[in-house]
This record gives C-alpha cells, structure tokens and sequence, in this order.
C-alpha cells in the first residue's frame, strides 16, 4: 500500500476503535431477544423449521438466521446481555477498520478513508446493534472489493472470498442473501454495456482483419481490400477513443466470462446451508406470496420496510448533497458500474428504508473516488503535506485524546441507560408473569414489538417480531392479518380475541386497544406500571 505503513494503518485501527466504542447504542431491539431464544433451541434440538414459541400450532419457521442465533446464544450463556453488547462492538470495530482499510487500499490516501469512515459511521451508528445485519454489512463491504479486484486482477483469491462470504450470509442472515447477487448487477450491466460499445465493436473488427491478413497472400484481392478495411476501422477506433464521455468512466475490459462463471457457482452456494431453500425462497415468499392484505404485502406493515422519508434521514441527505457535490461541482468522473450501483441502492433505499444503510457502506466507496478524483485536481501536494501533519507523533497523541474525550463523554452520558430498555420491554410485567401465573400455559395477547421479549423467558407468544412466522406468505394463518386490524382498531378486539381464546392481555398503555379494554368489565388488572398493563380475560 503505496505511502501507507502497518504504524500508521494501527493507528488508524486505534483511532476507530476508541471512535465506534463511544457510538455504538447500549440498548438492545427486539431481534436480539429472539436470537437468543432461537439459538439455545438449535443446541438442544437441531433445526426442524417448525415453530415453537407461538401458542399457536401448527406453523412453519424458516430459522434464516440460525448461525447467527447460536453464536448469540452462547454468548449469552457465558457473558449474558454484557457479553452481547461487548460483541456487538467488537464486530462493529471489525466493519469499519475492515471498510476503511478497504478504502485506503482504493484510494492510497488513508485521510479520505478514515475521514469518510469516521464521518458516515457516526451518522448511521442506528445500525450498529446485535441483529444478524451486522454481519451482513460487513460481508457487503467485503464484497464490493473482491468484485472490483477480481474484475482488475482475475486473481482468483478473490473468488474464493466471494464464494465463502456467500456461505456465510446464506447460513448467518438467508434473508438478505438475493441482495449478494444483486450487487453483481452493476459491473455485469457496466461489462454489457462496454461489450455492445462502438468501441468494443470496432477492436473485434480490427482483430479479425488482422487475423486473416496473416493467411492471405498479400497479392490477392480479399488481402488488399482486408487492409483497407483494417485502416478505416483503426481510423474509427482512435476517433472512439478520443472521445469523452460526459462525466462516465468506462472500463475498456471487464472480462465478463470470469464474472458469470462466478456468479453461478455463487448461485449455487445458497444450497450450502441446513435451512433447505430459504436463501433462494425468503424474498420470493415476501414479496409475491398470497397476502391477507390483498394487493398489500405483510411486510409493508414494518416500519424498517417502509418507504424511506428522506427529509427524517440525515446521513441520507449528507450524503447525497457530498455525493452530487463533488459529482456535479468538480471535474470528476463516475465509473460506470459505480453509477449503476449508486441508482441501484438508491432506489432500493427510496423503496424500503432497510437499505439506507448498506447505500451509505457500499457509496462510500464511490464517494472516496470522487473526492480522490477532486483532491489530485486540486490538492495534491496539499494532502501529501496533510498526511504528514497529521502522522506526525505530536498530531497522534493530540489525536488519541480527541478521540477518547468523545468516548468517555458519550459512555459517561449513557451510564444509567440499560441494556434493555424496560420503556419498549416489559421486563416487570414478565417478572409478575412468571412469578404469579401459569405461564408456559397462558395464552397472551401481546405486541409484535415487545413478543421476542416474552420468547426469552419461555412464555409463549401471539406474535412476534419474526414477521416470516406469523403472514400468510410464509404461513396459511391470519395471525399478523389479525394482529394489524385489532392493534389499529379496525376490528372489534373482541372478535380477534375470542378467535384465539385467549386468557390474558399485556400491552403498552398507550395503545388503542388498552383505552377499551380498562373501561370493559370482562377484563381485569393484573399488573400495571408506568409503560404496560396486564389484564385477565373473561372474568365476568
């Protein structure tokens, strides 16, 4: 790594470290809960794809993140919530010196790598939390990289890279496997592109003149009028390659047979897994299975699969406006495969907030093009001089303190705050639960956010948040049909009640429901406190 030593990548390394430890977020969400639950079932029992946790019976689970929950689990079990947290910045460290390494390797300006990590990581620490994402953010940035240096060294290393990193998002988080295919699309779209240009077009004429020039007597007609064909054609092609393309870098080989051979053996690693089809079958189940909704699907109801806002989303409009900044403002060029990738992710993003994340990751690396683009334009002795100030030994220390300050600030501001956040869990009312009802034989009514919660402690749920159990494009049930409508009060609770006869209902206190139900005298109060409230049914 040219002008780049193993001192100076440590002290970058140190530098992120301490940065990710002070914004990583303390408290947990609701996969984590789950995750646990499901991995200490996988050590006992295997994986049956049945569904264990619902009083309902019946149903199937596609356990698309089983790897994932075992390691959780067993984390859990040595180090409980502590522990996970602790893993949750140890990967969340690994994501950002592996993402700013591989940006320095592209760049050769450490600078724009660590300025780009630092920046963006702290816009989009939100993401940074024990679900099985985490893993698969990472696998992303690895994976954009590889694509790149397979495509410019055909080495391949770099296949076998991919191929693993298939194996693992297949095995740690099946859901977003398709999504490692797609982001081939962009260099195989910019290879197809480049393979029916002028230009493309031209060289292959030009090779096959050249190659019958060699067999053909020089005095026979067909050989003239080949060599005055092979003029013309070389004439045209400098001209093509004298043209400029209005902002568009174009590759002038991308070895596009090496990358579909690739593909498929890549295509086939999704069998590589003890969960059967699930990488190949989750998002095609999601997005064009039988809906109760109707034309609406089940996963429309998630806020994380919702349509993004972008006027609530900071670091999407920061990168944007730093994006189309030194896109529009500056003499620079975007490769075309980059351009494809950015409308790709974009759209993606605009369609479905999930992917706001993984646009930020991976954009980065053609935001540091550009901005590497703009600083050999303009800057170029400049960031020499920059790089040495700012590894000077005087400029590390100073850098060091800066850094830990932030750090121990934020981690002191969130010392009382709780790994689980009793606002968004009802950790009393579980207590109460276990305490003073027979609860592994209750049925509950309770919510899609908190049910992973109850899943830990063993009782047994309506729903939860593994949103593939509960909708009928996984399942032939009604339940998160039924859940929706009685939640936003578009049905009489009651009916949905009294379809799944259930005994007792826990809830937060502000939702619809509780409004009616502490006015109903066939329910009765258990347990209340400042954020849920537990209730008896039928008790008339």
């Amino acid at each position: 790594m040219e002008n780049f030593s193993k001192k100076k990548f440590i002290f970058c390394s140190i530098i992120i470290t301490i940065f990710i430890i002070g914004i990583v977020p303390k408290q947990f969400q609701n996969d984590t809960f789950f995750n646990i639950s499901i991995g200490k079932y996988i050590l006992e029992n295997g994986i049956d794809m049945q569904e264990h946790w619902a009083f309902t019976n019946g149903l199937t689970y596609t356990f698309s993140h089983w790897a994932f929950d075992i390691f959780t689990y067993i984390i859990y079990n040595l180090y409980n919530f502590v522990g996970i947290y602790i893993f949750t910045i140890f990967i969340s460290i690994l994501t950002y010196i592996i993402l700013f390494y591989c940006l320095t390797k592209r760049t050769k300006k450490p600078i724009i790598a660590l300025v780009l990590t630092l920046f963006f990581s702290y816009f989009i620490c939100d993401m940074l939390t024990a679900r099985s994402q985490i893993i698969s953010f990472v696998c992303f940035i690895i994976e954009i990289y590889c694509i790149e240096q397979f495509i410019d060294t055909n080495k391949k290393s770099y296949a076998i890279i991919l191929l693993v990193l298939s194996v693992i998002i297949a095995n740690f988080h099946a859901a977003t496997w398709p999504l490692f295919l797609i982001l081939f699309m962009p260099y195989i779209g910019a290879a197809f592109f480049n393979y029916i240009s002028s230009k493309n077009l031209f060289k292959k004429i030009i090779k096959f003149y050249e190659k019958k020039l060699k067999i053909l007597p020089e005095s026979s007609k067909k050989y003239i009028t080949y060599k005055e064909n092979l003029e013309i054609y070389t004439k045209l092609l400098k001209k093509e390659e004298e043209k400029t393309t209005f902002k568009i870098l174009k590759k002038d080989y991308y070895n596009i047979k090496n990358i579909i051979i690739l593909l498929i053996f890549i295509l086939l690693s999704g069998l590589l897994t003890p969960i059967h089809s699930t990488p190949y079958t989750y998002i095609i189940k999601s997005m064009f299975g039988y809906s109760n909704f109707g034309d609406v699907k089940s996963m429309s109801y998630i806020s994380e699969m919702q349509p993004i806002k972008p006027i609530t989303h900071e670091s999407l409009i920061l990168f944007m406006i730093v994006f189309i900044v030194f896109l529009v403002f500056f003499p620079t060029k975007i490769k075309l495969e980059h351009g494809f990738l950015i409308l790709g992710l974009l759209y993606m993003t605009l369609s479905s907030n999930r992917y706001l994340y993984i646009l930020i990751l991976l954009g980065l690396y053609v935001l540091s093009d550009l901005i590497l683009q703009c600083s050999d334009i303009y800057f170029k002795k400049e960031m020499v001089l920059l790089e040495k100030i700012v590894f000077h030994p005087i400029s590390i220390i100073i850098c060091l303190i800066a850094t830990s300050l932030f750090t121990v600030y934020n981690l002191y501001v969130t010392k009382d705050v709780k790994l689980v956040n009793e606002e968004l869990y009802p950790t009393l009312a579980t207590e109460y639960i276990k305490e003073n009802l027979d609860y592994k034989n209750i049925k509950i009514y309770n919510s899609y956010n908190f049910g992973s919660y109850l899943m830990l402690n063993e009782i047994p749920v309506f729903i939860d948040s593994r949103l593939d159990v509960y909708c009928s494009e996984f399942n032939d049930t009604d339940i998160f049909y039924d859940y929706i409508k009685a939640a936003n009060g578009e049905v009489y609770y009651e009916d949905v009640f009294s379809k799944y006869n259930f005994t007792h209902i826990l809830l937060y206190d502000d939702e619809t429901i509780n409004l009616y139900i502490k006015h109903d005298n066939n329910y009765k109060l258990l347990y209340e406190d400042e954020n849920f409230s537990l209730y008896e049914r039928n008790v008339k």
